[in-house]
């Protein structure tokens, strides 16, 4: 499915409220935001101003089928977040949006050195599509992460260094550089 990128606006709160809260994000920290939850995060500025950028993901007849945000957008190392909505996953949405975000990004803001990504051990699609798409796994973090059950699971960290997006080239990690 071929997806387009609708920079959101602040004034888009109504929809970015609805859209959070009406599914379960599984492999987020907040799996179930409330209304309020997501007011708070629009008036806080957390998905648009000074510090972070976000994109509506829209299908062809421009349906909200995803959304991206990129925070910290200022410094050498933003981080992103990405959301798919369950019943578009496994269509290739993840990686488009991957790709689009490295562009914006390096374009945009010249003195990003490399983008940042986290996500749960557990979320196997999350991890491939990071890889598929030229992201490093930079950081394995144990039992760091802790899901809804209570349980604590494993944050992998994931990494795209601008020297590799402008060469179109993955930089491994040398994991086995100790003294």
């Amino acid at each position: 499915m071929q997806v387009t990128f609708v920079e959101y606006s602040q004034s888009d709160q109504d929809g970015i409220v609805h859209w959070l809260t009406s599914e379960t994000w599984e492999y987020f920290e907040t799996p179930s935001p409330t209304q309020e939850m997501v007011v708070n995060w629009v008036s806080n500025g957390h998905f648009h101003g000074e510090r972070a950028r976000s994109f509506w993901i829209q299908s062809e007849i421009g349906e909200n089928v995803g959304f991206i945000s990129v925070f910290e957008i200022r410094d050498p190392v933003p981080r992103i977040d990405l959301r798919v909505s369950a019943s578009y996953r496994r269509m290739g949405i993840g990686k488009q949006a991957l790709r689009f975000i490295a562009d914006f990004i390096f374009r945009e803001f010249p003195m990003a050195l490399r983008i940042e990504g986290n996500t749960r051990q557990d979320n196997i699609a999350m991890r491939k599509t990071f890889a598929a798409c030229g992201w490093v796994k930079e950081s394995h973090y144990r039992a760091l992460w802790k899901t809804d059950t209570g349980e604590y699971v494993a944050s992998i960290g994931y990494a795209i260094i601008k020297q590799d997006w402008l060469n179109g080239t993955v930089t491994a990690v040398d994991w086995n550089d100790e003294p």
